[in-house]
């Protein structure tokens, strides 16, 4: 590989964002070498307000845009404007230089309003601010010898411990393609692409066959209701597909359903980890744990076990999650479960599992603190701290019982918003 860092081209910062604040700068006729910022204004009718600043912090020349009859200083058909006093007090009609200015935008602003600019900015803006709290992060995400690829937030389910929204957008098509290329051709060799639900995506097809040709592995995080379809899976694994990763979070499908809120997809998901695992993919569960689910999870286990092991056919590992915030803040609030409930049933679990040869990991970035998992925690995973990804360790921290805990040097901590609402609860000390 070429490098350990891989620098990809960005989508809502380099195009969606720079597109917001070009289209505010030809509005105003701003060039690049002088300062400006923008931010967004709220209104009770819904419509684009913007507050501009011109200049340095010295003494910037501040603006207010907004739909036309907001402002009196400018007033045109389509948008109006005010200028606002120095932070003196004064008038900046009083300063010759800066009265020229403003005499120069309102000429300006009255050209634009003629030509029908305010639509392009305001078109501009709603698109940059459909990607308010999403990152290019989201969309992919590099270690030194793998990466992820999400193609969007679209899903065929709707699960209440997801941290998206369905609504947020997502790149055009040729940035999926840029970054498959990008990614293979810095040496990485194991692609994996995720969603939303991946297999929903229009391009999913295209891009898997596109990281394949290139040699790479290619997972798939999925929910596997798709797989259920007959022949599916085998379509997979003739495209590229070498494995998937399915999320499967109770045995029970009444509580599947609930946890995922899309009744009738429990049965599929079983009947897509069969099909996979009949296709001769490499098949990994996932398990987000929370209060529906915990106290059924040596069954789950057992169910695992007994459905999913048979030979050669049988699923490789379970992973189990410690959920982070759900989307719907509040919904974490209600679904959390404090760790001292979860430590038993968890190690059931993690026993029926090892015991038919299925590998478990239950600590490390989306797992427990060590301590959770109990005395087995080196063998489901050996973890140095200060190797993980940077962003692996962000929004968590250490508390006190944590200080007298040997294992520290192997644990990412504890998320910031159990901390919040359970304080230590449940962390109890590895002795070496």
């Amino acid at each position: 590989m070429t490098s350990d860092l891989l620098e990809l081209s960005g989508y809502v910062d380099d195009v969606v964002r720079a597109a917001a604040s070009s289209a505010v700068r030809r509005l105003l006729g701003v060039p690049e070498s002088v300062p400006l910022t923008w931010v967004r204004r709220p209104t009770l009718d819904g419509a684009l307000a913007l507050h501009v600043r011109i200049g340095d912090d010295g003494e910037p020349l501040e603006l207010d845009l907004g739909g036309a009859g907001h402002h009196r200083w400018f007033v045109g058909r389509t948008f109006s404007a005010g200028y606002r006093r120095a932070v003196d007090g004064t008038d900046p009609m009083a300063d010759a230089q800066t009265a020229a200015l403003l005499g120069e935008l309102h000429r300006r602003f009255s050209r634009v309003d003629a030509a029908g600019g305010w639509a392009a900015v305001r078109e501009a803006l709603a698109r940059d601010a459909s990607f308010t709290g999403v990152s290019d992060h989201m969309y992919r995400q590099v270690s030194p010898r793998e990466a992820l690829v999400r193609l969007g937030f679209r899903c065929n389910q709707r699960c209440e411990f997801c941290w998206q929204d369905r609504q947020w957008p997502e790149p055009p098509a040729e940035y999926f393609r840029e970054w498959v290329d990008a990614i293979a051709a810095s040496g990485r060799d194991r692609i994996t692409f995720s969603g939303g639900e991946p297999t929903i995506h229009p391009e999913f097809t295209s891009l898997v066959k596109r990281a394949a040709a290139h040699g790479a592995w290619v997972d798939v995080q999925t929910n596997a209701v798709r797989l259920a379809r007959a022949g599916f899976a085998d379509e997979l694994r003739g495209l590229g597909v070498r494995g998937v990763f399915v999320s499967f979070h109770s045995h029970i499908a009444e509580v599947s359903d609930a946890m995922t809120r899309a009744p009738g997809t429990h049965v599929r998901t079983v009947a897509g980890i069969e099909r996979a695992l009949a296709a001769g993919l490499h098949v990994e569960l996932n398990c987000v744990v929370e209060a529906r689910n915990h106290s059924h999870l040596a069954e789950h286990a057992a169910f695992i076990a007994d459905r999913f092991v048979d030979g050669d056919r049988r699923v490789a590992k379970v992973e189990y999650s410690h959920p982070s915030n759900y989307h719907e803040r509040e919904a974490w609030r209600a679904r959390a479960v404090p760790l001292d409930q979860v430590r038993d049933p968890l190690r059931a679990a993690i026993a029926c599992l090892r015991a038919v040869g299925v590998e478990v990991s239950a600590v490390g970035t989306c797992g427990f603190p060590p301590c959770v998992v109990g005395d087995v925690a080196a063998e489901l995973r050996q973890m140095d701290r200060a190797a993980e990804e940077e962003h692996d360790a962000q929004g968590r921290r250490f508390v006190e019982p944590c200080g007298r805990c040997a294992h520290q040097p192997h644990c990412l901590g504890v998320r910031n918003e159990y901390v919040e609402l359970f304080g230590d609860r449940g962390l109890e000390p590895l002795k070496a």
